[in-house]
């Protein structure tokens, strides 16, 4: 029964597998189960959430259109339902630890490494037996190989999708006293180290995001450049006994989209106060992002 329905889940995802917009509440209408019903069903039969669901079928798909055709990469990425080609390439990397050209060649050199041992019969010794044991080899061995990529895929796509990363932007001063830049810069410093304790979250160094300060760069720019998954923003206003601080998370890929914002309103005196509660929120809907 378990079984069945992933299968069936499958089959819905490659029947819409070139629309990017294919969502977990798509897939969820079209088994004819709530949302969390159906979040629910997959955690407990796969271990993985329904946004990985759909990205393994898309990038083993992916994988065999680059085995079997002569596409290009963004092509086979428009195919697969990926709007971004160089999205595509760095979710491939990251899965298979080849782009999807390596990939390819990484195949082709294996099967001619294989057939170049093979001792070449004398023209007059060539059967119709002989034919068929080395087809039946050759396609063993590239189903052998394959398995392997695939494989691979499971493991690291497991692993790398548990851990999501974030880069937090040093947040804008709008204040034009001086003073108040340093304790911009403290609070940006303070997010930065709380996030850094949580196990479940990979942080960017404060020194590697401090790079983007007063950059005019958007943020799948930056997002590509520190290969993050989100970017947390904002900017502090200083009132007269108290701080206004704007935080926006944001996943720039695959279609940049704001997860979470919000605007904290506390007196000076809460300052660690502000820092534990925009960790924390940050942190909730990072978790709650991945289970979409």
């Amino acid at each position: 029964m378990e079984e069945a329905f992933i299968i069936q889940l499958k089959k819905i995802i490659l029947d819409h597998l070139e629309d990017d917009q294919f969502s977990v509440s798509n897939l969820a209408s079209e088994v004819g189960l709530s949302r969390s019903q159906l979040l629910r069903k997959v955690k407990k039969f796969t271990g993985i959430s329904v946004n990985q669901l759909i990205n393994n079928v898309r990038l083993e798909e992916a994988a065999k259109r680059i085995r079997t055709t002569n596409d290009t990469a963004s092509e086979i990425a428009y195919q697969v339902g990926f709007s971004s080609p160089s999205y595509f390439t760095k979710c491939f990397q990251r899965v298979f630890g080849y782009t999807p050209s390596e990939f390819k060649n990484n195949l082709g050199e294996a099967i001619v490494d294989f057939n170049k041992y093979s001792k070449p019969a004398k023209k007059n010794k060539i059967t119709f037996f002989n034919i068929a044991m080395l087809s039946f080899a050759g396609i063993l061995f590239a189903i052998f190989s394959y398995g392997l990529f695939i494989n691979q895929f499971y493991a690291r796509n497991e692993l790398q999708t548990e851990i999501p990363s974030i880069a937090v932007l040093p947040l804008l001063n709008l204040s034009e006293k001086k003073e108040h830049a340093y304790v911009t810069d403290g609070i940006t410093e303070a997010i930065t180290y709380e996030l850094s304790k949580s196990d479940s979250i990979r942080v960017i160094s404060r020194t590697s995001s401090m790079m983007f300060k007063d950059e005019k760069k958007s943020s799948s720019e930056i997002a590509k450049k520190l290969n993050v998954d989100y970017i947390m923003e904002g900017s502090v206003l200083y009132l007269t006994d108290s701080l206004r601080v704007t935080i926006q998370l944001i996943k720039p890929f695959p279609k940049e989209r704001h997860i979470y914002s919000k605007v904290y309103n506390l007196p000076f005196s809460d300052m660690l106060q502000l820092v534990g509660d925009v960790s924390n929120d940050v942190a909730k809907n990072i978790r709650l992002s991945i289970d979409e």
